[in-house]
This record gives structure tokens, C-alpha cells and sequence, in this order.
């Protein structure tokens, strides 16, 4: 599993392509480049409260999502913890069809219809992205902007 190629892949995905797009998903309850819905904080609040408390001082918001290092970081610990699950249900590994539908769809979302157009946009983007080289520096990176939220809401 490449998280680096499953996220770039998701946000190409669930990104805004303008402004108006944007305020649109907000109102709608969907914040930052991979439209982090309220649930989904909730639940990483609660898997990772310590963590977070640690390191911003406060449970996260939704408002923080428009961070994109917080969507990111969010998006990779959902997916870590449902992931998980989904391991201990099935008995398999998830993969990256699995993670992309639960991620559109919820923790059960790899088993919903509904999920199947969004993994058709992002199997597209992986194949994309999956054809590029991505040095192991960038994943070096990508793995260092996940891990610490100690400047998240200090602006």
C-alpha cells in the first residue's frame, strides 16, 4: 500500500476545482482538498483523542480541514482505523479499491453500490499516478507532514 499515491489519487478526486466549488461543499458540510465531513473528524477524534490532544491542544474541527496537511492526516488515520477493521471482518488486507470506498461511503462503504462510481474516478487517478515515478524522498516527506499536528489552528 502507497498511502502517497492512494491520497494524491483521492484528492484529484474530492479537491474543489474553484472557489465557488468550495463554498458549495462547505455548505454542504464537506471542507478542504479531500471534503472532510464532520463524521469523519468525529470519529478520529475519538480513535486518536489522544494523539490530537497532544498535539493541537484541542479536539480538531471540521474549519481545520481547509488545512490540507490536516485533511491528509485525517484521511490516512480514518482510513488506518477502518482499514483495521476491515482486516478483522474480512480476514484480507485493504486495498486500495476498499480504502477509496470507505472513505466516500463510511466504514461499511466498501460493501455500498453507491460507492462504486467514486472508485471508478480514483482507480482512474491511480493508474495516473501509479504510471509516475514518485521518488522515495516525496513519500519521506509525505510520511513526515502526516505525523505531527502541533501548528494546526495557532494562525
Amino acid at each position: 500500500m502507497n498511502w502517497l499515491i492512494l491520497i494524491l489519487a483521492l484528492i484529484a478526486v474530492e479537491a474543489p476545482k474553484t472557489d465557488e466549488a468550495a463554498a458549495k461543499a462547505e455548505k454542504q458540510g464537506y471542507y478542504g482538498c479531500l471534503q472532510v465531513s464532520q463524521a469523519v473528524v468525529d470519529d478520529v477524534n475519538v480513535f486518536y483523542s489522544a494523539d490530537v490532544v497532544q498535539w493541537v491542544g484541542r479536539p480538531l474541527t471540521l474549519e481545520d480541514c481547509r488545512d490540507a496537511f490536516v485533511a491528509r492526516w485525517i484521511c490516512v488515520h480514518y482510513l488506518e482505523y477502518w482499514g483495521a477493521h476491515y482486516t478483522v471482518d474480512t480476514g484480507k488486507a485493504p486495498t486500495y479499491e476498499v480504502l477509496a470506498r470507505i472513505w466516500n461511503g463510511g466504514p461499511q462503504g466498501y460493501d455500498k453500490k453507491s460507492t462504486l462510481k467514486f472508485w471508478a474516478k480514483v482507480e482512474a487517478e491511480l493508474k495516473t499516478a501509479e504510471a509516475a515515478t514518485i521518488p522515495a524522498s516525496a513519500w519521506t516527506r509525505f510520511m513526515t507532514w502526516i505525523k505531527p499536528l502541533r501548528n494546526v489552528g495557532k494562525n
